[in-house]
């Protein structure tokens, strides 16, 4: 390398002789309107400044084999790089630019960096970033100041970040549901499977089920999430519960009719009647693998989803018709299904604007639906401001028969 340091020298020396004569003003290296304009240099731009041959093909030689990593990951010279991102136009890599040392450099790991204002032109290795802070405090205190400063600037957003992290806010959510036409009385069913043994439980159509004052039940609320996207998860709700969560077979029916588990969870399917049921557990395939299994009388199979679904998942007994279930299935704790008094509450959600999804099984999603200030969407979502420290209180949710498709 000693003599291609030489080539590059001796090229630059004479370039600088043409460019700036003896006697004409020029700037320094990292002064002067060029540099305020920050030098942007990329291989696509090489042959308009003139670079050698030479310089260019070892900056292509060495890219070729070079292994590219994330460019917070490089240091130059021990110093952690820093500066501005670009896509150069020859090579499909990203380009640093150090501002004020005028060093510039490919995110790559074994790539050389041309410093093309620099005396000598030389180039500098890049190698990955590794070992403790105070290895990296070290190098801080043996760099140029300029890098210094860089550095400890990035040191102070991580600890910020870090900071924001432990004063995460959480604020709460709760409402009621409530069918406007009052109580509903539930339809009698054809009960012709194990008549003799089901009709002493009167199975009803569960379909929309209310209190006495219109308290309506299994409405799912749950904080919806992009895809790729998270939100922070209260300390208290972190691990997922280990105690597996239970659907029963019981009196001819799904107890609970609607229920909601987080991935990972284990779900107890289980049979308490004297007669055997089969559970049909239709998941969204591409997602969780649907399954139908025979559950004899007393016996039980425990069954965990690696995948959070958008919707509920229906549950049936083809053994008995009429039974159904609905099984929301999450990676995140913030979802709630609205109990016999048709009120629900979701506790510890991160502090700021949620978009929530409603759905019931009548209908389905639940559109142009007044939930406090705002209104749901045809997607059923609707987005609502989680205050901090304090809980967001949508009061009486009324629904409509024709929200439920009625």
């Amino acid at each position: 390398m000693a003599s291609s340091d030489t080539t590059v020298g001796q090229h630059h020396k004479e370039k600088m002789a043409h460019n700036y004569p003896e006697g004409a003003k020029h700037h320094s290296p990292g002064q002067g309107p060029e540099s305020a304009a920050r030098r942007t240099v990329a291989l696509g731009s090489m042959r308009r400044r003139h670079i050698s041959q030479e310089i260019r093909a070892a900056i292509h030689r060495d890219l070729a084999e070079a292994e590219i990593i994330p460019r917070r990951d490089c240091v130059l010279d021990n110093a952690p790089v820093m500066g501005d991102a670009f896509h150069s136009d020859e090579d499909t890599c990203d380009w640093l630019i150090q501002g004020g040392a005028n060093l510039r450099c490919a995110s790559v790991g074994s790539a050389l960096g041309y410093d093309v204002n620099g005396p000598l032109g030389r180039f500098h290795r890049l190698r990955r970033l590794r070992g403790p802070l105070e290895s990296l405090t070290k190098r801080i205190m043996n760099n140029h100041p300029v890098r210094h400063l860089l550095v400890a600037l990035c040191l102070v957003v991580l600890v910020s970040s870090v900071s924001s992290s432990a004063e995460q806010k959480w604020g709460s959510l709760k409402g009621r549901f409530v069918y406007t036409e009052g109580a509903i009385t539930p339809e009698k069913l054809n009960v012709n499977k194990d008549a003799e043994y089901c009709t002493k439980y009167n199975p009803s159509d569960e379909q929309i089920m209310t209190g006495e004052k219109g308290e309506l039940q299994n409405v799912f609320v749950y904080l919806n999430t992009k895809k790729g996207k998270t939100v922070p998860v209260h300390p208290a709700l972190e691990a997922v519960n280990t105690k597996p969560a239970v659907l029963d077979n019981k009196g001819c029916s799904f107890q609970p009719h609607a229920m909601v588990i987080r991935i990972n969870q284990p779900l107890e399917i289980k049979n308490t009647d004297s007669i055997g049921h089969n559970t049909n557990f239709q998941t969204m395939p591409h997602l969780n693998p649907p399954f139908n299994q025979i559950i004899p009388s007393s016996a039980s199979i425990t069954k965990s989803f690696e995948k959070q679904e958008s919707y509920p998942s229906s549950v049936a007994c083809n053994i008995h018709p009429w039974m159904k279930a609905y099984v929301l299935i999450r990676a995140i704790p913030y979802m709630a299904v609205s109990g016999k008094d048709g009120s629900f509450v979701i506790k510890n959600i991160p502090a700021g604007e949620h978009e929530f999804i409603f759905w019931h099984e009548a209908p389905g999603v639940l559109r142009k639906l007044k939930v406090g200030d705002a209104e749901t969407s045809r997607k059923g979502r609707a987005k609502l401001n989680i205050p901090a420290d304090e809980t967001l209180d949508l009061g009486d949710i009324k629904v409509a028969p024709k929200v439920l498709g009625k």
